[in-house]
């Protein structure tokens, strides 16, 4: 939430099993090839492509993205893409 000057309010803390489920994710993306990237189009997964190809597949967008997928990971949640 945020608030009226635009400041974000203080997230809650994690649940128990909250926290130890984004420790096992930690673990998993802590583990990835150094030859994949992950990206999302803001869906309720990630896709999963080879890091040779991810400038042309940024700079190509979506019809770039049909080739160079290598796999699509669903997710049970919406997972958010924010550029930085």
């Amino acid at each position: 939430m945020v608030h009226r000057e635009g400041v974000l309010k203080k997230p809650r803390d994690l649940t128990p099993e909250e926290a130890r489920w984004v420790n096992r994710l930690r673990k998993v993306l802590a583990s990835c090839p150094p030859t994949l990237e992950l990206l999302t189009g803001g869906d309720r997964g990630v896709q999963v492509i080879d890091r040779e190809m991810a400038d042309e597949v940024i700079d190509g967008g979506v019809a770039t993205l049909r080739g160079a997928n290598l796999a699509s990971v669903p997710a049970a949640c919406r997972v958010h893409g924010v550029a930085w």
